[in-house]
């Protein structure tokens, strides 16, 4: 009983603590937005192919509480890393309850999973899909259930992790060599009910695109953020032979993918195939978007999938114990000095609001650099009773202040 209770409790606690600055109630200029016109926002995650997000909140939410996220948030990040470690011990023979609680702890709490839920505004979906997700890899996993039963199950759940959010993909498919790394034994089981699972969720992503076409509008932000290869006429000469590396890169991955599978039908060795295949997973979205740009909040559970399926091969549990515990610390850091940005901005807005009504300045204009369609939003504030339009150029801007009196 102790070796089952115990590791569920550290990774618990150990959760709790590494997300207890995440509990300050902070927010940026998108949750500002939903708390004044929740629909506005919604139909940006509709124009941005984020359906499930928009789902989740109409049926479960209807009004969004940004104080109340992060008591939703940690619990369930605490649950998703119990069920990993649960499915690890389950599904792994060899498994140590020591090990199996290390990797549990660091697939959570580190700053690349931090990074996604900065933004509060869409971090319970996220991490339902991450709930999602694993749910799905239990069921493809398990033995007990028919396997088109679990082939229905298991795409529902996958489906619904892609449609909150379709980096989600990238993270399935790193996931899917990951147990079939770790798991030498259910590979064939894997190969007959993950995979398939992956390719019917990703066609009904596909369609339910398609269908929302007929009636919206989608946003060309992600295309001009991050696709690169629409551009590629456009962009300098090293970005270009980056490019074409991987495309290289692409050919010489399928030839690997073909021989895993050549190897696996006649029960050969995969181990080193499935090593070198997880580790350049993680630039999935790099090549599928031809980028360099550093992504964090993109490799999301990928990052994790990638790194613990690594760690877990090289099974050194009191060394990466250490490095559990320093991924920790960093994200905790991490998120502190948010917290004091979120503070330093607040006390920003707070200024300029009260300048603005002192002064009845007509306009403030905060200016950046990013995509075209992204040149003005208009988002009210109201202070002591007075509405008045910001007009926001960009994201991450800098900001200008054109009226005479507020040139200080």
């Amino acid at each position: 009983m102790k070796r089952k209770i115990f590791p569920i409790l550290m990774i618990v606690l150990t959760t709790f603590l590494t997300y207890l600055p995440y509990f300050k109630n902070t927010f940026g200029i998108d949750t500002s937005t939903m708390m004044l016109d929740s629909h506005e926002m919604l139909e940006g995650y509709l124009s941005q192919g984020r359906f499930g997000i928009v789902w989740i909140f109409n049926l479960f939410i209807h009004h969004y509480d940004n104080a109340l996220v992060p008591f939703l948030v940690v619990p369930l990040l605490a649950l998703a890393a119990v069920y990993l470690f649960y499915l690890i011990r389950h599904f792994d023979e060899k498994s140590r309850p020591f090990s199996a609680m290390i990797f549990a702890i660091f697939f959570v709490n580190n700053p690349v999973v931090y990074a996604q839920l900065y933004f509060k505004l869409q971090a319970l979906e996220i991490t339902l899909g991450l709930l999602f997700v694993l749910s799905a890899s239990h069921i493809c996993l398990t033995e007990k259930i028919r396997r088109p039963v679990k082939i229905m199950l298991s795409t529902a759940f996958l489906s619904l992790s892609i449609l909150i959010y379709q980096s989600f993909a990238f993270f399935i498919f790193s996931l899917f060599l990951f147990w079939l790394l770790i798991l030498p034994r259910k590979r064939k089981i894997i190969f007959q009910n993950f995979l398939p699972s992956l390719m019917i969720a990703g066609l009904i992503y596909l369609l339910t695109y398609l269908l929302y076409a007929m009636k919206i509008n989608y946003s060309s932000y992600g295309s001009q953020t991050y696709l690169m290869w629409n551009k590629f006429a456009s962009l300098g000469h090293l970005h270009q032979a980056l490019m074409l590396v991987m495309l290289f890169g692409v050919l010489i991955y399928l030839g690997f993918i073909f021989i895993t599978i050549r190897r696996a039908k006649h029960n050969q060795p995969l181990e080193m195939l499935l090593i070198i295949l997880l580790f350049l997973s993680l630039f999935s979205f790099n090549v599928a978007f031809g980028t360099s740009t550093k992504t964090p909040r993109i490799y999301f559970g990928t990052f994790s999938a990638v790194v613990i399926g690594l760690l877990y091969y090289w099974n050194k549990p009191k060394f990466f114990g250490i490095l559990a515990i320093a991924s920790m610390i960093f994200t905790f850091s991490l998120s502190f000095h948010a917290n004091q940005a979120y503070q330093n901005d607040l006390k920003l807005t707070n200024e300029v609001a009260d300048q603005i009504s002192q002064h009845q300045a007509k306009t403030v204009v905060f200016i950046g650099n990013l995509q075209e369609e992204n040149l003005v939003n208009e988002v009210k504030t109201y202070s002591r009773g007075v509405s008045t339009p910001l007009n926001l150029v960009g994201r991450n801007s800098k900001l200008v202040l054109l009226h005479p009196l507020l040139k200080r």
